[in-house]
C-alpha cells in the first residue's frame, strides 16, 4: 500500500507518516517547509519505504505510480506562519480541490 501525505513534515502530517510507516505502508511526504520542518520526519529517513520531497501542492503534483491513500494536511502553525506569507485559509481552499483532482487522476482514494 502506498500513501501520499501533504504537509508531511508538519506536526500532524509527520505523526500520520509515523503511523503509516509503522503499519507497513510506503509513504511519500510532500511539504513546502514553510511551516513544516525536516526534523519532524528525519527519523523516518532510515526506512526505505519512506520518501520526503519538497513540493508546492498549490501547483499540480505529478506522483508517478499507484497511490492507495492520499491525505491532505491543512496549513497550520500560526507561530511559523507569522514569519511567512503563507495564510492558511486561501491556501487550504485552493490547494485541497487541486490536490484531490491530481490524486483522483491516478486513482487514489
Amino acid at each position: 500500500m502506498r500513501a501520499v501525505v501533504t504537509g508531511g513534515a508538519g506536526f500532524l502530517g509527520s505523526h500520520l507518516c509515523d503511523r503509516l510507516i509503522a503499519e507497513g505502508w510506503d509513504v511519500l511526504a510532500l511539504d513546502n517547509l514553510i511551516t513544516g520542518v525536516d526534523s519532524n520526519v528525519g527519523h523516518l529517513l532510515k526506512f526505505p519505504r519512506f520518501r520526503v520531497a519538497r513540493a508546492d501542492v498549490s501547483m499540480y503534483i505529478d506522483v508517478p505510480g499507484p497511490v492507495d491513500y492520499a491525505h491532505i494536511t491543512p496549513s497550520g502553525s500560526p507561530s511559523r506562519r507569522k514569519r511567512s506569507f503563507c495564510w492558511p485559509q486561501p491556501a487550504n481552499v485552493t490547494v485541497i480541490p487541486r490536490f484531490r483532482r491530481s490524486m483522483k487522476n491516478i486513482g487514489a482514494t
